[in-house]
């Protein structure tokens, strides 16, 4: 009715605060974006996008060493002797290497997923502590651990059929069979890596953050990563070949560290052991939480770009940003 007061909300428009509220502008990133922000994200949010892959890191170190020590040390292989008899193993060194094995598979999955969420609330400007983010990863452990079981499955009946081919055609002299087995171990088993590794993070993203179950992850994914194919392969070439560099020098010199054992005490072979066993724990350590941290933050980046990219997520996480800065006011006119 005219003249009568009408009460409405008033909005004053985005700032530059609300563009960056975070580690990156809310735009859709260049290519250098992904070498760089990942670095901000470990001074940003310390507590999950390196404490998680040191504290997964961490216990999956320390499985491997009591495993390699119940090995050496096992009495029915004499290692520990320097004078293998292969006689058998024992049950406990069986079950500490299978432990061993599963824990790398579970630090690589809940390294990356805790950085996922550090990444995540870190464009917002928001800090997590480690005991928020895996109170928000724990329930989405089920749905991660089923779509790296089903990816893991798919991808060794693939390996194991075409090396069975091969080798039969080889122990049975058949050319076809072993030339069709080479050609599945490269043309199906590359093809298959490549696009696993392109729609895996979105998925994983879709599952952590978005809650859903892995059917709608993976159509989520595919939705995200619609037209970006290519271009992430180059993004994760290149950001894979960088971290590996550095993680090949970071163990070589853990190597030669721990090589030192045996120019001090050149006749002690368990001094050597333990010295080279210290010297390499350690590079491990470290190469693998530097792996850990940057790649999930890569993988982190390509699932924010992506819905940045084809959703708009980028105008969502801004009016977000300014929301929490800038209440909402009441006028009266």
């Amino acid at each position: 009715m005219p003249g009568a007061p009408v009460q409405g909300l008033h909005t004053a428009p985005l700032t530059y605060r609300s563009w960056q509220p975070g580690i990156l502008a809310l735009r859709p990133l260049s290519f250098g974006d992904f070498l760089t922000v990942p670095f901000r994200a470990f001074k940003y949010s310390r507590a999950t996008v390196v404490g998680g892959p040191t504290v997964m890191t961490l216990l999956s170190v320390a499985a491997t060493l009591i495993s390699g020590w119940l090995l050496f040390t096992d009495p029915l292989l004499g290692l520990s002797d320097f004078d293998p008899q292969f006689a058998g193993i024992e049950p406990l060194t069986v079950v500490a290497l299978v432990i061993a094995v599963l824990s790398w598979f579970a630090a690589d999955l809940l390294a990356t997923a805790m950085v996922l969420i550090g990444i995540s609330r870190a464009v917002l400007g928001e800090k997590v502590t480690f005991a928020a983010a895996w109170k928000q990863l724990l329930p989405r452990i089920p749905q991660l651990l089923l779509l790296y079981v089903l990816t893991g499955v798919v991808f060794l009946v693939a390996g194991l059929l075409s090396s069975l081919l091969m080798i039969g055609g080889i122990i049975s002299d058949a050319p076809g069979a072993t030339s069709f087995g080479v050609f599945l171990m490269f043309g199906l088993l590359f093809p298959f890596g490549l696009v696993i590794s392109v729609y895996l993070p979105a998925a994983r993203g879709a599952l952590v953050m978005e809650r859903v179950n892995v059917v709608a992850a993976a159509r989520r994914s595919i939705a995200i990563m619609k037209g970006r194919f290519w271009w992430t392969v180059l993004i994760l070439m290149v950001c894979v070949v960088a971290v590996g560099v550095v993680s090949n020098i970071v163990q070589t010199a853990g190597q030669f560290l721990g090589l030192f054992g045996i120019l001090l005490m050149p006749d002690n072979e368990w001094a050597f052991a333990i010295s080279f066993g210290i010297g390499y724990g350690k590079a491990l350590v470290l190469s693998n939480i530097i792996t850990y941290a940057f790649l999930g933050s890569v993988y982190a980046l390509l699932y924010v770009d992506g819905r940045m990219r084809r959703e708009g997520f980028d105008v969502e996480l801004a009016r977000a940003a300014e929301a929490r800065h800038q209440p909402a006011q009441v006028v009266v006119g």
